[in-house]
């Protein structure tokens, strides 16, 4: 995989998020979904915890929904898996972004603390940049 740079979101407090599995070998699944822990969320995917161990496997596409209002959701597949004790952090790259992602994804930042963007024009401290290969 090809690594690159991207500013992420990195919250402090617990953010759980709906999530299930949409597609298998690219034919849909009927699922329930379950809810995960995100720990920081970029452009171009995100770090979530769990205690279910899915498999590093670009078939597996998964759905996340983090519009409360919206039935839109963001899809991605599991790049990459760590296990921390009875948990495991996962490392997800989008595959399909919604329209209005990028403002979404501004004032979910402009929330955190410190956050600066052109759009906020605040110091930064919460965003950081870190390579999406690293997953710690």
């Amino acid at each position: 995989m090809k690594e690159r740079m991207s500013a992420r979101v990195v919250f402090t407090s617990n953010i759980r998020i709906p999530f299930t599995i949409a597609e298998l070998h690219g034919k849909p699944v009927k699922a329930n979904s379950t809810v995960v822990s995100i720990k920081d969320i970029s452009m171009h995917g995100l770090q979530f915890y769990s205690s279910l161990n899915f498999p590093v496997n670009e078939d597996l596409i998964l759905d996340f929904n983090l519009y409360r209002d919206q039935l839109q959701s963001l899809r991605g597949y599991i790049v990459w898996k760590q296990q921390h004790g009875e948990e495991y952090k996962y490392g997800v790259q989008f595959t399909s972004v919604p329209a209005g992602f990028l403002h979404y994804f501004i004032s979910m930042a402009g929330a955190q603390e410190g956050f600066s963007t052109p759009l906020t024009e605040k110091p930064a401290k919460s965003i950081e940049a870190q390579t999406d290969e690293n997953p710690n």
